[in-house]
């Protein structure tokens, strides 16, 4: 702070620094940008309520697990369609085995016909 032309004896920092509102020294507005500017942070960040930013990081947070809690609530939604979607397919699957097979024998009954009436044809009647 000497650098920036302010006088800041180790005592007159520790009555800023107090946590007993009765022992705080005030700090001047042009004091409060000279030392944002030795921290290398806004001047903002110096004036704010620690009970403030603890009240905004408690609402972040329930904002969190909120956003956590219903991401939760539909994977678990997403799980159970997911579910009931591989018993439909594993139904279908099922349907279709059966499909198969029953057009497999219907092509072998349609071949013997085939076959049948092939031999039938062949047969010479009796004179």
């Amino acid at each position: 702070m000497r650098l920036r032309g302010f006088e800041m004896h180790r005592s007159a920092i520790a009555k800023v620094e107090a946590s007993e509102p009765a022992n705080r020294r005030p700090v001047r507005v042009n004091e409060a940008v000279a030392l944002a500017d030795v921290l290398g942070v806004p001047v903002a960040d110096l004036v704010v309520d620690p009970n403030a930013q603890r009240k905004h990081a408690n609402l972040k947070r329930r904002a969190a697990e909120e956003e956590l809690q219903a991401a939760r609530m539909t994977l678990t939604a997403l799980t159970y369609e997911a579910a009931e979607r591989q018993r439909e397919a594993d139904r279908a699957a099922a349907l279709l085995h059966d499909a198969e097979q029953r057009l497999h024998a219907a092509m072998a009954d349609l071949a013997a016909a085939e076959h049948r009436l092939a031999e039938s044809r062949q047969v010479k009647p009796e004179e």
